[in-house]
């Protein structure tokens, strides 16, 4: 592939999921500002670690087959296709298995504590976001990322809309998590219908020799995602048992959730660049070596950019959508942008390497980098406070992006010279 032609390719799809990105965000954060209005810092607290606990578990139970199923169209939209039927139905089985097991975890292992019970109306989520998930690596993989926005916007226009009505009602946490793995069906069903009415894709049982070679693959794969989920996850999962109430862990999920969204729109980005990647590789192209660095300058200049306009602005932000009672997690806010910036660093070379099959070293570093998390919690448990927790997660995120762009960068020597 011609470098131009790849370029606009990147450009017209990364717009188009970052566009889609950005209209779901705008619905989400409507839904964001009265939530956390209405439940105050206490309940946020515990909705916002409902949310970050399950997704953790989806992290790992995905496999990495999102990530795989770009990769595939970059051999041909034939291939594409059957390997993304493949993917379909291990997506299914794996994410209705871990939906079980936290079923059983809350029932047993929890033994019902009433935040844990909170996890029993959010758990089908794990089935429904990621099989909704691997709908839009499909929408990816596809190039035609815009056919898929109607379908998502209908399901967060639907939880909106939806959980306005709730709150104003009187409705709880626990029903709030229901309503959000209902509006997750919703997106599974809408883009699903989408796909099998345009694409040569359906419900195929992979052969025991295809199965493995994908669980070989996405075994890894999902093990890198895990450690990354449990990392995305710290703020809170690992303060909450620290944390002076829900309160306080109210003020890190709103900080974590407004970073959260321009993670969503630079991640949606980044990845659109899979299949032109794939397809250049493939035709022994030596300037996919400069994509690395590319990546990692843009996300630099964004953080910079980002960071200093949120300190400048958040001040009038908070107290018009907020109030007064977030002022911490206003305080806290531009640290996440800097946290959310450090995880897009690396993502450049992070593709390059699961280009040339090279899983175990982002997996060595996501590991580290999550031993070095709980490190810095147990070794500063006493004195911990919000601030330092993030100071501490944004240590462990920069150690990854090293341990990753390191071997990266000798992998972009290589394919230079090719």
């Amino acid at each position: 592939m011609k470098l131009g032609a790849g370029i606009r390719n990147i450009a017209v799809n990364g717009l188009g999921a970052s566009g889609l990105t950005a209209a779901e965000t705008v619905v989400r954060a409507v839904y964001f500002v009265v939530i956390t209005r209405l439940l105050g810092p206490d309940g946020y607290g515990i909705f916002s670690w409902a949310l970050a606990f399950y997704g953790f578990i989806l992290a790992g139970a995905s496999l990495g087959f999102e990530t795989l199923v770009p990769y595939g169209y970059g051999k041909g939209q034939k291939e594409g296709d059957a390997e993304a039927s493949r993917l379909f139905t291990l997506r299914m089985a794996c994410c209705a298995c871990a939906t079980f097991g936290l079923l059983v975890y809350v029932l047993v292992a929890a033994k019902g504590t009433s935040e844990a019970l909170m996890l029993l109306f959010v758990a089908p989520a794990l089935l429904f976001r990621g099989v909704a998930l691997l709908n839009r690596s499909i929408f990816t993989g596809r190039m035609e990322v815009m056919r898929n926005v109607p379908n998502v916007l209908v399901a967060r226009v639907v939880e909106l809309t939806v959980g306005l009505l709730m709150l104003v009602n009187g409705a709880g946490i626990a029903a709030l998590l229901a309503l959000h793995w209902i509006s997750w069906a919703i997106e599974t069903a809408l883009s699903w219908r989408t796909i099998k009415g345009r694409y040569d894709i359906r419900l195929a049982i992979p052969r025991w020799k295809e199965a493995r070679s994908l669980l070989r693959k996405g075994v890894p794969l999902g093990l890198h995602d895990l450690a990354t989920g449990f990392l995305m996850a710290a703020p809170l999962v690992l303060y909450k048992p620290l944390a002076r109430d829900f309160s306080e862990l109210g003020q890190v999920g709103i900080a974590v959730q407004l970073s959260g969204f321009l993670l969503a729109a630079g991640s949606a980005f980044v990845a659109t660049a899979v299949p032109v990647l794939a397809r250049s590789r493939a035709g022994g192209d030596s300037r996919v070596a400069s994509y690395g660095w590319i990546v990692a300058a843009i996300s630099t200049s964004a953080t910079i950019i980002l960071a200093g306009a949120w300190h400048m602005i958040s001040p009038v932000v908070f107290d018009t959508f907020f109030g007064a009672e977030y002022e911490l997690g206003r305080q806290l806010t531009t640290l996440t942008i800097v946290i959310a910036g450090i995880i897009l660093l690396p993502q450049g070379f992070l593709q390059l390497l699961m280009l040339e099959d090279q899983f175990s070293k982002p997996l060595t570093a996501s590991l580290a980098a999550c031993l070095a998390v709980l490190a810095g919690f147990t070794a500063f448990r006493a004195e911990i406070g919000p601030m330092l927790a993030l100071q501490i997660v944004m240590a462990s995120w920069l150690l990854r992006a090293v341990l990753i762009i390191a071997p990266g960068w000798i992998l972009s020597h290589k394919l230079a010279r090719i």
